[in-house]
């Protein structure tokens, strides 16, 4: 049985897709432009995918 699950996060760019799958060790499947002006790619990878959590948390957790 194969696991078909996959992540997606958004990025400004191709490469951008390429440095989080580095950073983070993710198996990066694909990249696909989007119409989104923030982050116009979508991040394929394989898996679940789950940024690490900061120390401390974000500033603006409690809000």
């Amino acid at each position: 049985m194969s696991n078909d699950k996959t992540s997606k996060h958004g990025a400004e760019s191709k490469k951008d897709c390429e440095k989080m799958a580095q950073k983070y060790g993710w198996d990066l499947k694909a990249s696909e432009k989007t119409n989104r002006k923030d982050l116009p790619y979508d991040c394929i990878f394989d898996g679940d995918t789950e940024f690490p959590k900061t120390f401390g948390g974000n500033k603006d957790d409690d809000n």
